[in-house]
Formats: structure tokens, C-alpha cells, sequence
């Protein structure tokens, strides 16, 4: 830390692990005329079954930050970069009617979520007891999914309806799917005899992701006597 009476820095580094604790039980379910142990959380309910394999989440986070200030206070930022990563996730899945069961849940691999965080402080006017604040803010956050499951590499988000919205392993969650325009080998939009637009059959084609790019802000303060 370097501090004087024109400027002061800051910085700051954070790491931790900690693993999800959750109250659990080994009970035997029926399944038919079939005893199946199985391992039970105790605020699911009884049409999701959970293996003796299942494990408990683990959490990983570590973060940077850095704080600087100039000119008796008047200039700014504050800057973070973050990573969490959620290990042994608990995820849903369907599962066929005849099998006993709605659900199943399975372990979820590997879930990061990282992004940057600056904020810039400014002071443009200080004249006498007259003092005017602008801030601006940026943020930018990304939630991947790295990792899912041998029994499968897509999780259903939501749908399937017109469009369904999806986690891929290695992708970002939030990609949209549903059907798309036709088009032409020179990526044209192909029409019909009416004018309109000619949509695919299959509803494969990628529209976008739910996650915003960035996010940002401006606020001002002023204040007088």
C-alpha cells in the first residue's frame, strides 16, 4: 500500500476453497419389487433418486483487486477480476416415466463463473462549498459450463418449446436454439411466394445467448452548503 497526499494505491488478492455442506441420508427406496439404496438430500422429494456416487459440491473462488486514488481524492478506480468455479455440481435431469422416477440428479463437473468489476471515480467540479461526483461502472461476467457428465454433455435449461435454451459442455450457459430463416449458399434470407421469410424445419439453429456482453452504469452527485 502507497499512500501520500496526491495519490494512495491499493491491492488485494484472494483465495479460498470450501466445500457445500448439505444434510444427507443413505435409505433404501422401492423401486417395483426391487430395493434400491440410494442416497437422499433430505429436501428433494421422493420422485428424484440420487446414487451411493453422488458427491458434494466444492466451491474454488480466488480474486484480485486493486484500488487507486490521484489528485486529493478527485480521480479513482477500483478494479476486480474474480474466478468461481463450482466443482461435483447438482444438476436435474429427466428420466424416463417407467423407470419410477421424474428425476435424477447428477454431478455437474466443473460450472466457472469469472468477469471484471471497475468502477472509475471522478470529482469534474470542487469550487468552495460546490462539489459535483460523476462514477461510471463497468462489469463484464461469464458462466461456462467446462465440464458436465459422462451421461450426457448438454444440460436443458429451458424448453423444449419454440426455442430451448441450453448449457453445452465447453460452452456458455444460455445458448439459444430454436428454428432459424432458411438461407441460400451466398447466406442470403430465402422467401417464400408471399414475401416471408422461409424458417427451417429443425430448431437446431443458434440465436444468441442469454448473458449480456457487459453491463454498465453512470451516477452523479452533487452536493453545495
Amino acid at each position: 500500500v502507497s499512500q501520500s497526499r496526491y495519490y494512495s494505491i491499493q491491492m488485494e488478492a484472494i483465495f479460498n476453497k470450501h466445500p457445500e455442506i448439505r444434510r444427507t441420508a443413505l435409505v433404501k427406496i422401492v423401486k417395483g419389487s426391487e430395493i434400491v439404496p440410494a442416497l437422499v438430500i433430505e429436501r428433494h422429494d421422493k420422485k428424484t433418486r440420487m446414487t451411493e456416487s453422488f458427491l458434494g459440491e466444492l466451491i474454488k473462488s480466488k480474486e484480485v483487486g486493486l484500488e487507486a486514488r490521484f489528485f486529493g481524492n478527485r480521480l479513482g478506480f477500483e478494479l476486480s477480476l474474480y474466478q468461481k468455479n463450482a466443482l461435483n455440481q447438482r444438476i436435474y435431469l429427466p428420466v424416463p416415466p417407467g423407470s419410477g422416477f421424474a428425476n435424477k440428479i447428477i454431478n455437474g463437473g466443473n460450472v466457472e463463473n469469472k468477469g471484471v468489476e471497475l468502477v472509475l471515480n471522478t470529482t469534474p467540479v470542487k469550487a468552495g462549498s460546490f462539489r459535483w461526483d460523476l462514477d461510471v461502472n463497468y462489469s463484464s461476467n461469464r458462466n461456462r459450463l467446462i465440464e458436465l457428465n459422462d451421461d450426457t454433455k448438454r444440460y436443458l435449461q429451458y424448453g423444449p418449446r419454440a426455442v430451448f435454451i441450453v448449457a453445452d459442455e465447453g460452452e456458455l450457459f444460455g445458448d439459444i436454439y430454436g428454428r432459424g430463416f432458411v438461407r441460400n449458399d451466398n447466406g442470403e434470407i430465402v422467401v417464400d411466394a408471399a414475401g416471408l421469410p422461409k424458417l427451417t424445419d429443425s430448431k437446431d439453429v443458434f440465436l444468441g445467448n442469454v448473458q449480456a456482453k457487459w453491463l454498465g452504469g453512470l451516477s452523479k452527485y452533487r452536493d453545495w452548503e
